[in-house]
């Protein structure tokens, strides 16, 4: 049954929970969540990032120039006003409004 089978994966995440998890931990330790796929329930992935992404040629003579121009313009978007509440949480900007968890994650604001 599903309910059961969603259950187990819920209680047994939390009595597992070593801190190395999708929470973090002071470990240190990097969760993969394909091995614990693997490991709890038999599953095998066939992810590879490269069918996903552009691989970066970091030997390029270019890479970075271009590194540190993306991590000003990224630097620059962040610094930006939002009118976006989301957005401005994120960034830790002060909020017009104090809504309630029901407004701000389970409703359509404007």
């Amino acid at each position: 049954r599903f309910d059961a089978f969603e259950e187990e994966a819920v209680v047994g995440l939390d009595d597992e929970d070593d801190g190395d998890g999708p929470r973090g931990g002071a470990s240190g330790a990097k969760w993969d969540q394909f091995a614990e796929n693997k490991r709890r329930f038999g599953v095998v992935s066939s992810f590879n990032e490269e069918e996903y992404t552009t691989k970066l040629n970091t030997k390029d003579p270019r890479y970075a120039e271009r590194a540190r121009r993306a991590a000003a313009l990224a630097a620059e978007i962040e610094r930006g006003e939002s009118s976006n509440v989301h957005v401005r949480m994120e960034r830790g900007m002060e909020q017009e409004h104090d809504y309630d968890e029901e407004a701000l994650y389970g409703a359509v604001i404007s």
